[in-house]
């Protein structure tokens, strides 16, 4: 009993230290008031008085979410009505970052992927209940019927990267099609079994 005890207390300590580190690493700073290097400007003319006010907000956003470079766009009816960027491209080398910069998007191009979705569904050509090779031909047999609807609410069996390595790397696909080959020849079912899904 007295060991339990012990061994529960310990894991509890252990979390709420482990809280406490992981809240002072991450904790939302304040704006200093000391403006990040930027790159790039470009304002219609009817926007520049604002121009402090933006490059101050952003600045309060880079120092409160820790970002260490951005590159903001705003585009009104298809013309580009403000760009800069702020910030490095390369910390270590201290190179700045420019509207051209290319940063990794990660997950959020899940954001313009769902939009795409959205807009072909409007449009009535794609069709989120057939099978995905309808789509894509070469969309490798998992000996299951995964549709659009299923890959988009991770419910289709397909994995997730492995690890860092694999979702962080340098390889440049040609092609929609060519990315899929890390996923090409792993068993269907792999991403339920994993996280107790039923798919």
């Amino acid at each position: 009993m007295i060991g339990s005890y012990a061994a529960f207390t310990l894991a509890a300590t252990f979390l709420v230290v482990w809280q406490l580190v992981a809240w002072l690493v991450e904790r939302p700073l304040r704006y200093s008031g000391t403006p990040p290097v930027h790159c790039g400007l470009q304002i219609d003319s009817a926007y520049a008085a604002r121009l402090p006010g933006i490059r101050e907000e952003v600045a309060a956003l880079m120092a409160e979410r820790r970002i260490p470079g951005v590159a903001v766009a705003v585009s009104v009816r298809g013309r580009m009505m403000y760009r800069e960027a702020f910030g490095y491209g390369d910390i270590d080398r201290r190179i700045p970052a420019c509207p051209q910069t290319q940063f990794r998007v990660g997950s959020v191009s899940k954001l313009f992927t769902v939009t795409a979705m959205a807009r072909l569904l409007e449009r009535g050509v794609l069709d989120l209940d057939v099978p995905v090779k309808r789509y894509v031909p070469s969309f490798p047999d998992k000996g299951a019927r995964i549709t659009p609807g299923l890959l988009a609410a991770h419910r289709s069996g397909i994995r997730p990267y492995r690890d860092d390595m694999e979702a962080i790397n340098r390889t440049h696909y040609s092609s929609v099609t060519a990315s899929l080959a890390p996923f090409a020849d792993d068993p269907w079912g792999m991403f339920c079994a994993r996280r107790l899904l039923i798919c």
